[in-house]
C-alpha cells in the first residue's frame, strides 16, 4: 500500500539528493529495471551481498520453522529440493569479508548496525555538496526497510518508526528518499519466478522453489506502507521504468529534469573504509564509473 503525503512534506525546500529505492518481493523485475534506468545512463546501485545473504538465511529459517504444507509446485522445477549448504554463502565472497560478529546477521542489533549504515553513507556523501547546487538522483536496489522483513523473531516491527524517522531527519538536510514497491499479480509473480528458476538454479538456495515462501514475502510487502506502488502486469521494463520515473517526478518536481539528465553522483569511499554492513558500500559500483 502506498503512505499518503502529509502536508509538511509539501513545505520543505527541494532535496539536494533524491534517493529511489526500489523495493518487492522476488521475481517483480527489480533487477530488469535497474538494467533499463542504466541503460538510460541513470545511476543504480546494485543489492548488496549483505542482502544476498540475509535472503539465504531467511528463507532457510523460514524453511526450517514452518509448520504448514507447501502448495503444490505448479512448476516442474519447483518440485525438487532446494539443496542445502552447510553454511548459507559459506564460499561467497561478500559472506568471507562480513565481520566476525558472535550476533546472527539478522539479529535486531546487526540490523540495526546495517540501517544506520545505510544513512550515514548519504550523510557523508551530501556534506561536501555545495548550497545550491542542482538536484541529483540514484536509484537503489532495495531500502533500509529490508531490515523489517529479515529480523529475526518478528523484531523488524521496532525499527520501522525508527527508519521513518530517520527519512524526516534526511529531508531535514536536503537527502529525500522515496521508496517504490514493485508489485506484480501472485499467480503471474509464481510463474515469472519459475521461469526465472529456469535459467537461474541457484537461486534455489534463497528457497524460491518454495510458493509458500513467495506468499510470506508477498504478504509483507502488500501490507507495508510505501511512499509509491507501480503495479506491473505484462508490462515491458521501458514502461515500467517510465512509469516509475513518473511517480517520482510527481512527487519530487524540481527533480524533473534530473531524472531524465541525471547528474553523476559518487558514493563510494575508498575500498579500506568500506563497511560491509552498507548496501551502497558493496554494491555493483562499477556502473556508475
Amino acid at each position: 500500500m502506498a503512505k499518503p503525503r502529509t502536508s509538511s512534506e509539501d513545505v520543505l525546500p527541494p532535496a539536494n539528493l533524491i534517493v529511489v529505492c526500489l523495493e518487492g518481493c522476488h521475481g517483480c523485475g527489480k533487477t530488469s529495471v535497474c538494467a533499463e534506468l542504466r541503460k538510460r545512463g541513470v545511476n543504480v546501485l546494485g543489492a548488496s551481498h549483505r542482502v544476498s545473504l540475509l535472503l539465504c538465511c531467511a528463507a532457510l529459517m523460514h524453511e526450517s520453522h514452518s509448520s504448514t504444507r507447501r502448495a503444490p509446485p505448479t512448476h516442474p522445477l519447483c518440485s525438487s529440493s532446494p539443496p542445502t549448504p552447510t553454511h548459507p554463502f559459506s564460499s561467497d565472497e561478500g559472506f568471507m569479508n562480513m565481520p566476525d560478529y558472535a550476533l546472527h546477521p539478522q539479529s535486531l542489533l546487526m540490523e540495526t548496525s546495517w540501517v544506520c549504515s545505510w544513512f550515514t553513507r548519504l550523510l557523508k556523501h551530501n556534506a561536501g555538496v555545495e548550497e545550491g547546487a542542482p538536484p541529483r538522483a540514484v536509484f537503489v536496489d532495495r531500502s533500509p526497510f529490508s531490515a523489517v522483513f529479515y529480523a529475526s523473531n518478528a523484531t523488524g516491527s521496532l525499527l520501522t518508526p525508527v527508519i521513518r524517522q530517520h527519512i524526516v531527519e534526511m529531508r531535514a538536510v536536503g537527502i529525500e528518499i522515496v521508496s517504490i514497491s514493485l508489485q506484480v499479480e501472485r499467480e503471474m509473480l509464481w510463474k515469472r519466478i519459475c521461469d526465472r528458476l529456469e535459467q537461474e538454479p541457484e537461486r534455489m538456495r534463497f528457497n524460491e522453489a518454495s510458493r509458500e515462501w513467495m506468499e510470506t514475502t508477498l504478504d509483507f510487502y502488500e501490507s507495508f506502507e510505501w511512499d509509491e506502488v507501480v503495479a506491473i502486469g505484462d508490462d515491458s521494463p521501458q514502461a515500467v521504468v517510465t512509469r516509475v520515473l513518473d511517480c517520482v517526478a510527481e512527487r519530487c518536481p524540481h527533480a524533473r529534469d534530473v531524472l531524465t539528465t541525471p547528474l553523476k553522483v559518487d558514493v563510494r569511499e575508498p575500498k579500506d573504509l568500506r563497511d560491509s554492513f552498507s548496501p551502497i558500500s558493496i554494491a555493483d559500483l562499477a556502473q556508475i564509473e
